[in-house]
């Protein structure tokens, strides 16, 4: 991206950085979660939102296919998220090809800002859970 999505007032490539770096800290911290405790399953609809939105702001496509990959739970679940966040509107589809039968998939104007917003609250919260001089976490 050039660094301006002028729809959603995203106009730095700073604002970008850091919501790509909250998606990155809620991928991870999905990791460790679903990792460390046997009986926590993946949380598709979020996962396949941090994949649209990082998609999205590195310029890359998500098919169908890759977002139901990306969201770790079964075919048949993850294709009723996908056409569930669809009919939200939260998800566009875009044609790829003339016929319409193949199409790429992108987050709504909407789904972004609900992202951008989600990633600052994100960002406080950690800050002041974390952030503090003094906390356990200094020792």
């Amino acid at each position: 991206m050039d660094g301006a999505h002028a729809t959603t007032g995203w106009t730095t490539s700073q604002a970008e950085t850091e919501i790509l770096t909250v998606i990155r800290f809620l991928e991870d911290f999905s990791d460790e979660l679903e990792g460390a405790i046997e009986v926590l399953t993946p949380n598709a609809p979020l996962r396949m939102v941090m994949t649209l939105v990082r998609s999205h702001l590195e310029g890359k496509t998500v098919t169908p296919t890759s977002l139901i990959a990306a969201s770790r739970v079964p075919y048949a679940t993850a294709n009723r998220r996908m056409r569930d966040m669809v009919e939200a509107g939260l998800i566009e589809m875009r044609p790829r090809t003339k016929t319409g039968k193949s199409f790429s998939l992108h987050p709504s104007e909407r789904l972004l800002e609900d992202c951008m917003q989600l990633c600052d609250r994100i960002g406080r919260l950690a800050e002041n859970a974390f952030g503090r001089a003094g906390s356990a976490w200094d020792a």
